[in-house]
């Protein structure tokens, strides 16, 4: 009988959004974008969320600059990755091959997660949910631009520069720049993931208390660059739904509560345990 190798489940509520801003070391004549292994790392956007078992998000946002040393950097990102799931756009077709190939020439070869992210099969991976592939269904529809699907479902995109300006701001020495253009994009992809997935699972919820939890996280941040994505479509019903799902989550704690109470209680009718 042979064996099959089990499928990992993808954990939706502990994620990590990536992205990286580089520039090319080769420009093209022509102006088109440059091979890949032409691209040196600038900056990385990492955004998480994890979700507890109250119903609530927390969030944290981080942009790691490779101008401290590639090797920290690259440390770094994957410390914020363990633990959770990867969720990029593109990220299999260019941010984990540039990052990866950056690990190499600095000799950081132990980089787990981040090497689970990247060459785990893409059709079966838990540890990276590449929208590129869902919204193209793995090429079989034109793949679209970040820009293009955010302009679709009404989220904010491409607000403070474009990738093709990245070379040009890092020249000027304009890091901060790059890094806010960067998590600028984390963040448009995060909100296209709560579409993406709440489509997949017919979860309507999931998209409701992501969504609305993080706009609710951005205002409390208060930082200009990001205080576009506060303003959201039919915010009443985005809170109506994510108390749903926290009133949800208090149902299944009291059940929960409730059926080890009566377990307790059930061993206590057995009387203290005997020893032989």
């Amino acid at each position: 009988m042979g064996h099959q190798r089990l499928r990992t489940q993808f954990d939706e509520g502990s994620i990590c959004v990536f992205d990286i801003e580089t520039f090319s070391t080769q420009p093209t004549e022509d102006g088109s974008f440059p091979p890949w292994p032409t691209h040196i790392p600038v900056v990385a956007s990492l955004l998480t969320a994890s979700l507890d078992g109250h119903g609530e998000w927390a969030f944290g946002l981080e942009s790691v600059r490779f101008d401290d040393g590639a090797r920290a950097a690259l440390e770094r990102i994957d410390e914020l990755l363990t633990g959770r799931s990867a969720i990029s756009l593109n990220g299999r077709g260019f941010d984990c091959p540039c990052l990866l190939l950056a690990a190499q020439r600095a000799r950081c070869y132990s980089l787990h997660s981040l090497t689970a992210a990247a060459t785990e099969p893409r059709y079966w991976s838990a540890r990276h949910y590449d929208l590129a592939d869902k919204f193209s269904q793995y090429g079989a529809a034109r793949g679209a631009s970040l820009e293009r699907l955010c302009s679709a479902l009404d989220i904010p995109a491409k607000l403070a520069a474009h990738g093709s300006e990245v070379a040009e701001l890092y020249e000027a020495g304009e890091i901060d720049t790059i890094a806010a253009y960067c998590e600028q994009d984390v963040v448009s992809t995060l909100l296209t993931y709560a579409h993406w997935r709440a489509i997949e699972t017919g979860n309507a919820v999931y998209h409701a208390a992501l969504t609305f939890q993080f706009t609710r996280w951005v205002q409390q941040q208060g930082q200009d660059h990001l205080l576009p994505y506060a303003d959201i479509h039919a915010p009443e019903e985005l809170l109506r739904l994510s108390l749903l799902g926290q009133l949800d989550a208090a149902f299944k704690n009291a059940q929960l509560n409730a059926d080890c109470r009566a377990k307790q209680a059930l061993d206590a009718s057995f009387g203290p345990p005997t020893h032989y």
